[in-house]
């Protein structure tokens, strides 16, 4: 099966693009709804991105099952921000500069395609979250951790069922270079 196949096909639960609209490109029918501010911006390469204010927006986005592996794009404000939620008491932020989980144990984190867990503030990342093991996503929120809000831009989150390889994260981080 192709790495494209693979990454976009049965295995991927949910894909929110964030552009102009929180609907899920999956084909699972999880549409997102936002809660407190709704907006968009230009991102990279002419794309439309979601915005998150660090105070109220988030996009939340339901049940989406069970998942493996978590991909976004993102541009934080600051060194510190909440990114996802998976589910109560389980969530994936930048804390210090520093990719951290809580409630879930990671098997590996790619930024930029790379084995990596640092990021910058202010500058577009892909992120690859690869879980130790299969985790249920009955709350899956995009910008919080359920009570705080994280700033900054977010786009092309992706959810996957399957434990990514190092060759699979770059070719997410190569997808998503090329907006697809």
């Amino acid at each position: 099966m192709s790495a494209t196949r693979r990454l976009n096909g049965p295995h991927l639960k949910g894909f929110w693009r964030l552009n102009s609209r929180a609907d899920d490109y999956s084909g699972y029918g999880n549409n997102g709804t936002w809660s407190g501010t709704e907006a968009y911006a230009d991102g990279p390469m002419g794309r439309t991105v979601g915005v998150f204010n660090g105070t109220t927006a988030k996009v939340s986005c339901g049940d989406i099952g069970t998942i493996r592996a978590i991909a976004l794009s993102v541009n934080p404000t600051t060194t510190t921000e909440e990114l996802v939620l998976v589910d109560t008491g389980k969530d994936i932020m930048v804390s210090g500069g520093t990719i951290t989980y809580t409630g879930l144990t990671p098997s590996a984190t790619y930024v930029d395609g790379e084995l990596s867990t640092t990021l910058v503030a202010g500058v577009w990342q892909h992120v690859v979250c690869v879980l130790n093991a299969d985790v249920s996503a009955a709350t899956f929120q995009i910008g919080t951790d359920g009570s705080n809000f994280g700033a900054g831009s977010i786009a092309g989150v992706r959810a996957l069922d399957i434990e990514l390889s190092g060759d699979e994260a770059k070719a997410l981080y190569s997808m998503e270079r090329r907006g697809l």
